[in-house]
């Protein structure tokens, strides 16, 4: 998971400006000027409303030093899209979603701060559960944690661990 922001501009290139931030930079600054705006919101996708990542980010956000109310739900994606782009609001999301979008994305240094996807499948003819190990490449692929192979998994995938790439991607 990562903060998107609106682009710099004339910023060229990947966006990134530095590979991680850390929740601890988003607290208000002493001495600001009288005039200017209180500091972004973060926002959050309805996908991450959930009350274990709610819980996680809740107490990360209180370590930080970040007051109350700054992270807050998103409404919709397109509204917390727009307000994003506008420079009015952080939003708390993927890379692949951020870039698809024209975002400028930066990775949250809190590594505990992630979303998650567990997959599974319902009882086949034999009665055995679980993904066969062959679709889990795919299935890692389509949801952002890979990237995109034509034919298959290819070499040396086998031993890759597909299950904390999918974890730590988010």
């Amino acid at each position: 998971m990562g903060l998107a922001s609106a682009p710099e501009p004339g910023a060229t290139g990947s966006g990134l400006a530095r590979p991680t931030v850390h929740l601890e930079e988003l607290r208000p600054r002493r001495g600001r000027a009288a005039g200017h705006t209180a500091p972004s919101p973060v926002l959050l996708l309805t996908e991450d409303q959930v009350p274990c990542f709610e819980d996680r980010l809740a107490r990360a956000a209180a370590r930080a030093g970040l007051p109350g109310g700054r992270v807050r739900p998103a409404g919709p994606a397109a509204t917390a899209l727009a307000e994003t782009l506008a420079g009015r609001a952080l939003l708390l999301c993927a890379e692949p979603f951020a870039r698809q979008h024209g975002a400028h994305w930066t990775a949250l240094a809190d590594r505990t701060l992630h979303r998650g996807y567990d997959v599974s499948a319902s009882p086949g003819r034999t009665g055995t559960e679980g993904v066969p190990g062959w679709l889990a490449g795919p299935i890692a692929s389509a949801a952002g944690a890979v990237p995109r192979r034509s034919g298959g998994p290819g070499p040396g995938a086998a031993g890759d661990d597909v299950p904390a790439r999918l974890a730590a991607r988010g």
